[in-house]
């Protein structure tokens, strides 16, 4: 399984949750509860989660 990154908004630790009723997955920041849409799998989850967290730089190592 991939590794999920720190939360990109305070640094806390994330988990991937299922919600039972639909059976969908989100990654959630157990400190300051930012958290991903609902997916079909964790594995699409835990990828949009990671996305956000990797900052985006313009090429010289300076995020944009």
């Amino acid at each position: 399984m991939t590794e999920i990154k720190p939360c990109p908004k305070c640094g806390g630790k994330a988990e991937y949750f299922i919600n039972l009723s639909t059976y969908e997955y989100f990654v959630k920041c157990l400190d300051c509860n930012k958290r991903t849409a609902s997916y079909v799998t964790s594995e699409e989850a835990i990828l949009a989660w990671n996305e956000e967290a990797t900052p985006l730089t313009d090429g010289s190592g300076d995020k944009r």
